[in-house]
């Protein structure tokens, strides 16, 4: 999962490395409400931070880095958290000062199983899609509240029945250079 995260990391500083004169530049942190496909595991809250430059014919590209909590598990002594790392492309509309966004690109997600006191009880990595829409409004033109809802698909996470998804929706603030 290092490895990943160093790839997604370069991609941003590559990203970063455009021309300000064909792209927007943006930065950004969201308070995440995370929601899975078992009626046992509860919904959590977590955060994540995004990255990421808007072409001036919309097209957009994106890495994020994202912390979904800790989902408790009914009726037992565990929590499952998920953290992942996941890298766009997408388009980017504007008018005004609202905008929308719609974005595909693949996620690599760890699973962690703790126990009640914290401890790591074990782990499964996956790699899979990752798919997202969304909306802002630029209160001017250096910072915006995003909204958007969130899929990363294919998330192994121990269970019996195979790999689930994990949803979310997410609200924060963009910084826009």
């Amino acid at each position: 999962m290092k490895n990943n995260h160093r790839r997604f990391a370069v991609l941003l500083i590559g990203l970063l490395a455009l021309p300000a004169a064909q792209a927007d530049i943006y930065l950004g942190a969201s308070g995440v409400r995370s929601s899975y496909d078992y009626d046992n595991i509860q919904d959590s809250t977590g955060w994540k931070a995004f990255g990421g430059v808007r072409l001036d014919n919309g097209l957009l590209f994106e890495a994020q880095y994202q912390d979904s909590g800790s989902a408790d598990i009914g009726g037992q002594p565990y929590q499952l958290q998920f953290t992942s790392a996941a890298a766009f492309i997408g388009y980017h509309g504007q008018a005004d000062q609202a905008g929308f966004f719609a974005k595909v690109g693949v996620h690599d997600t760890r699973a962690e199983l703790r126990d009640d006191r914290g401890r790591s009880r074990g782990y499964a990595d996956t790699t899979g899609l990752a798919l997202g829409v969304g909306l802002s409004f630029a209160f001017n033109e250096y910072v915006a509240l995003r909204g958007e809802v969130e899929g990363l698909l294919g998330v192994d996470d121990f269970s019996d029945r195979g790999d689930s998804n994990v949803w979310t929706a997410a609200l924060g603030l963009e910084a826009r250079f």
